[in-house]
């Protein structure tokens, strides 16, 4: 009887195990693809990988800034979710049937020497070398998303240019839509951006040109769908200035970014509030 227990202990021992080396597989490639694409380092506060089942959770993300910028967190993400294909993922294949992504916070910041932390992202710097250079990235068929769900909550603006108290803008976008065919990993970088960027006035406030990154990824962009209604957010701004002008430069960036992708039927753009 006891010779049963202790193998029933060993057994319980090697699943758990087998189980928290998985985990960290999991974190560890997760955060070497986006250590690639951004340049940047997260963190993971909790991961969950199914035994029997090809879905993998993870909780708590954090995407950390470059050291030169005064916020330590640029994305807060508290939910990932994947459901993958094995028998590709065996033969170093990437090919993912459902990708959830949720964004509390989309954290822009201009820091006191006037650089954006958009434009230290690795994915941003590739963008802007291929489309000098007029190369078009072929899909070399290793990488598929048959679906990305995004749901964005909010983009914060921070400009530290005016002194160490930055100007503060926050657009409640609310951004809850679904991708498909996605076949380039640069792509669901440079989607999450310009979605984030596209109903915000900081495109025309810090001269980051968001329509490149669109010209990229207009495919997958032009077959968005949503799926809970999502509208343009306003920005309350926390200084002292107007920001009246906030409603126009958000509709200048969408008309622009129009040109190169539909966006739809027009919508009446809501008043700015202004945060006191």
């Amino acid at each position: 009887m006891k010779k049963s227990y202790l193998i029933l202990i060993i057994l319980l021992v090697l699943v758990v195990a087998g189980i928290i080396g998985k985990n960290l597989v999991v974190e560890h490639i997760l955060k070497g693809g986006v250590k690639t694409l951004t340049g940047l380092r997260m963190r993971i506060a909790k991961t969950e990988v199914g035994i029997l089942s090809t879905k993998i959770g993870l909780e708590g993300l954090e995407l950390y800034n470059p050291p030169d910028f005064p916020d330590k967190v640029m994305i807060d993400m508290p939910e990932l979710y994947v459901d993958y294909n094995l028998g590709e993922m065996i033969k170093k294949n990437i090919h993912i049937y459902e990708l959830r992504i949720h964004l509390k916070e989309f954290v822009v910041v201009k820091n006191k020497d006037g650089k954006l932390n958009l434009n230290s992202l690795n994915v941003v710097k590739d963008t802007k070398k291929e489309v000098s250079q007029k190369k078009k990235p072929e899909a070399d068929g290793s990488f598929q998303i048959d679906v990305m769900k995004l749901k964005i909550d909010k983009v914060i603006y921070k400009d530290y240019t005016a002194g160490k108290k930055p100007k503060v803008m926050v657009f409640p976008i609310k951004i809850n839509e679904k991708f498909t065919n996605i076949n380039d990993p640069k792509k669901v970088a440079n989607v999450i951006i310009v979605k984030a960027i596209m109903h915000t006035a900081i495109a025309n406030l810090t001269n980051f040109d968001v329509n490149l990154l669109a010209s990229t990824a207009t495919d997958t962009l032009k077959g968005a769908t949503k799926i809970v209604g999502s509208t343009a957010g306003m920005a309350l701004d926390t200084g002292k200035k107007a920001v009246g002008t906030a409603t126009g430069t958000v509709t200048k960036t969408k008309d622009t970014i129009g040109k190169v992708i539909p966006l739809g039927g027009k919508k009446k753009t809501k008043k700015v509030e202004e945060k006191k």
